[in-house]
């Protein structure tokens, strides 16, 4: 019995979190278009089963003891985007383009002895995926606001302004910094209860302005996987060919998010009970 839990003490001491992927996730790190070399893009991939080429690195080393010299590869890229959004009636465009550094490195061959007839080493870098991508919508809004489920939980609730701004649980960050920076309130209509609004309707309430509510939301992601190989093949009597590599991945991915209200159209009111 002492043993188990001294086992479980020193398991937990190395333990770690652990968080689970949204499927956009899924998909963004499991795959990945064609990306080669020239002469890889230009035969649709295959060269990895051919040998002879840089690429093969990544997906099949030991073509690469079909190499008997030396050689250099670098792979420029370029890439392009234009993104067309519709948001309630309003189409957006946003374009993205920027340099890019396909499969690049030096593959070295070395003369063998005997039946080994030559062998060959490479060090090969490849952006396998590229998250760099930028998406903008905007339009004019009279059907919702982003400061509508603050003021919903703020009036669901059942407790005072004073209550939720206190050091408790009850309501979540988001409705305690909508309350702090007046973004919510309340206010008194025809000698009713107190209702929970938006900040910026108290303004058209008061002042009887057309109520609009102009939205824009930007989402800007950079980033990308890497990858770093090693590798090594050796070529026997031209009729035996093996090779292996080592590869180390890199995730890097960086995702902001903006969002601009101004000038409510309509906001829903949260009635206290």
């Amino acid at each position: 019995m002492m043993k188990k839990q001294i086992l479980t003490t020193v398991l937990s001491l190395f333990s770690v979190a652990l968080f689970a992927q949204i499927p956009e996730d899924v998909l963004k790190y499991s795959w990945g278009p064609v990306n080669g070399t020239a002469r890889t893009n230009a035969i649709g991939g295959a060269m990895g089963s051919l040998g002879g080429d840089l690429s093969a690195t990544f997906t099949n080393p030991a073509g690469l003891a079909f190499y008997r010299t030396s050689d250099l590869v670098v792979s420029p890229g370029f890439f392009s985007l234009n993104n067309k959004s519709a948001f309630r009636g309003t189409n957006t465009g946003q374009g993205n383009s920027a340099f890019n550094l396909g499969p690049s490195g030096f593959v070295g061959g070395l003369s063998g002895r005997g039946a080994w007839l030559n062998k060959t080493f490479s060090f090969a870098v490849n952006r396998t995926a590229n998250f760099n991508n930028k998406i903008r919508y905007s339009g004019q809004n009279d059907f919702s606001s982003f400061a509508e489920q603050y003021a919903a939980e703020a009036a669901y609730s059942g407790l005072s302004i004073g209550q939720m701004l206190g050091n408790g649980n009850e309501v979540s960050l988001g409705t305690k910094m909508a309350l702090y920076s007046y973004l919510v309130d309340t206010v008194t209509l025809g000698g009713q209860s107190p209702d929970f609004i938006s900040r910026a309707m108290y303004g058209n309430l008061k002042n009887g302005d057309p109520l609009l509510l102009n939205q824009s939301h930007t989402i800007e992601t950079s980033g990308g996987i890497t990858e770093l190989a090693l590798g090594f093949a050796g070529n026997r009597s031209d009729k035996f060919y093996i090779g292996g590599s080592i590869g180390i991945h890199t995730f890097r991915t960086f995702r902001p998010l903006r969002h601009c209200s101004i000038r409510i159209l309509k906001v829903l009111l949260f009635r206290v009970a």
